[in-house]
């Protein structure tokens, strides 16, 4: 109960929660620079299929000069990388943060049983709490602009047939705090379909 508010990219954060990339070594040495340039200001939170592999990237993160105090590691089972579509949503409610998580079913690709648990996973080691969203709403096709504002493309209906813009507007009300709702063209093309590709 109470008002719910989606923050914005852009606002301040104390910490950046990664997937580390086990199914493509070529990727490694990008997100080991990424995490120790987190680690210098803020934390960087990996997740890691387990302890062993966590050992492992911790290693391959000395070599890039993470600072150990700004990195902490998950240690929860995952499907693949893109963590900002099946990671949990933050908002801020009344009684603190909560996570929602985003039913998660990639456009072109099987169905993804670990990344659809992650996020529970993970707000079960935060000690956050979580709500399912009861519609499919990728990560990566919700922006918001802090104030209110959230910005979805068109895509999202592939996915929720049963769904018109008047109902989408009035769930994404009670569930992230919109006053407005913005539902824009997915790129020609683009596999995702994700708002974030054409909007920052």
């Amino acid at each position: 109960k109470g008002p719910i508010r989606f923050p914005a990219e852009h606002e301040t954060i104390r910490s950046v929660l990664l997937a580390w990339p086990t199914q493509y070594a070529e990727r490694w040495t990008h997100h080991a620079q990424l995490a120790a340039l987190i680690s210098q200001r803020a934390s960087a939170h990996i997740v890691v299929p387990n302890p062993t592999w966590a050992a492992v990237v911790t290693a391959f993160l000395d070599s890039a000069g993470a600072k150990k105090e700004g990195v902490r590691f998950i240690c929860a089972p995952n499907d693949d990388v893109w963590i900002r579509d099946f990671g949990p949503t933050l908002v801020a409610t009344a009684r603190g943060p909560a996570f929602i998580a985003n039913p998660y079913v990639p456009n072109g690709l099987g169905f993804h049983k670990r990344d659809q648990e992650l996020p529970v996973e993970i707000a079960r080691l935060y000690g956050l709490p979580v709500h399912r969203l009861p519609v499919v709403i990728e990560g990566g096709n919700l922006l918001s602009d802090g104030a209110g504002r959230l910005f979805l493309a068109d895509s999202v209906f592939e996915h929720n047939p049963d769904l018109d813009a008047r109902e989408l507007g009035d769930m994404m009300a009670r569930w992230f705090g919109a006053t407005e709702l913005t539902i824009l063209p997915a790129l020609p093309g683009e596999l995702t379909g994700h708002v974030d590709i054409a909007l920052k």
